[in-house]
């Protein structure tokens, strides 16, 4: 019979220190964000800022190759016609249903988008859209509809997180320039517009 070695007392348990919860944003997302829905919603400058974030550790940097949008999940589209039939379809649904639906339409300034442009602010905009959701193209417009399809007012709100974290990802020298180019209007259910001609004529054709 062979003694064992005496047993060694492991070291002291050190407790870790326990991260600060991250704050919740305040205020929430309705039907008018930026409080400019009276009767009829208006663009209102600029992408509603988020609550201070609790400091985060820091990251070492990763070298950034070209920019190589990831596929998105929403149909994308620049024919006006088709993109109006998806919405008489949610029209359909939400006076049959009650199925919401929710839309953001957006303009933009070409000049302050560069030298990224249209494209990538569109890009970041698809990909921020979720399956089952679309979005409608004027490039030469400088404008764009996103539709949510089953998405309340209140969503708006997590639309934008994930806009703004896009973009920030994708062009973090850029992202404040652009969010500060984007006019934006939250329109819930298509209020007080149907059909769906309506809402485009309002959110496309006016100055």
């Amino acid at each position: 019979f062979q003694p064992q070695a005496p047993f060694q007392p492991q070291a002291p348990f050190q407790p870790q220190a326990v991260q600060a919860p991250m704050p919740v944003p305040s205020g929430t997302y309705g039907a008018d964000p930026y409080g400019a829905f009276h009767g009829s919603p208006s663009f209102a400058g600029g992408i509603p800022p988020q609550a201070p974030q609790a400091p985060q550790p820091s990251m070492p940097s990763m070298p950034q190759g070209p920019y190589t949008p990831a596929p998105p999940a929403a149909e994308s589209t620049t024919d006006r016609m088709t993109f109006a039939r998806l919405l008489d379809e949610q029209f359909r649904k939400r006076a049959q249903q009650g199925v919401p639906f929710l839309l953001v339409a957006m303009r933009l300034d070409a000049q302050a988008m560069q030298p990224l442009g249209f494209e990538f602010v569109s890009d970041a905009v698809a990909e921020a859209l979720r399956a089952g959701d679309a979005v409608y193209l004027d490039a030469r417009a400088s404008r764009l509809v996103a539709l949510l399809a089953g998405a309340t007012g209140d969503e708006s709100g997590a639309f934008f997180t994930r806009l703004k974290a896009r973009m920030r990802e994708e062009a973090p020298a850029h992202a404040e320039t652009l969010l500060r180019a984007v006019e934006a209007v939250v329109i819930p259910d298509g209020d007080p517009f149907t059909p769906a001609d309506a809402v485009l004529a309002y959110v496309l054709d006016n100055a």
